[in-house]
């Protein structure tokens, strides 16, 4: 014997509402699917190697420099940026070249090191969506 089938309850109705579908970029693993959502995504050409700034030699200039709080106590391999204490080699890489920080002036401790790009050949988000609208171009000039 079987139990009793209930009768399937009605299904309330929602307000319709326009689908936006989301594309995750990241998720694509082709150029030509990247491609096609290309008012979203981006195909990363780029370089296989990107230059990483690291430190010299870890064992002698390798310093934890978020121990510190303040500026007066942050330590001779760091540097003191906004409200933190980083070291030199994590510094530079907000635009001051790796090769060129020293500590008092003369001594290197970081270098670059050739490392693989992560995003090399990858499909990437677009920051703002693409659209077709006509670029604006210079202004006409009156004619004599």
């Amino acid at each position: 014997t079987r139990p009793p089938v209930e009768a399937p309850s009605p299904k309330t109705s929602s307000p319709t509402t326009k689908s936006t579908e989301v594309v995750v970029c990241k998720k694509i693993k082709t150029q030509e699917e990247c491609a096609i959502k290309k008012e979203m995504c981006l195909w990363n050409e780029g370089t296989k190697k990107v230059k990483l700034c690291t430190i010299k030699k870890k064992d002698k200039h390798s310093h934890d420099c978020a121990q510190y709080s303040d500026e007066e106590t942050c330590h001779k391999f760091c540097e003191w940026i906004g409200e933190e204490c980083r070291h030199l080699c994590l510094a530079s890489k907000e635009g001051i070249d790796c090769k060129s920080s020293k500590v008092g002036g003369t001594q290197k401790i970081c270098r670059y090191k050739k490392v693989k790009n992560p995003l090399y050949q990858k499909c990437l988000d677009v920051e703002k969506p693409v659209t077709n609208a006509p670029i604006a171009g210079p202004a006409p000039t009156p004619t004599s």
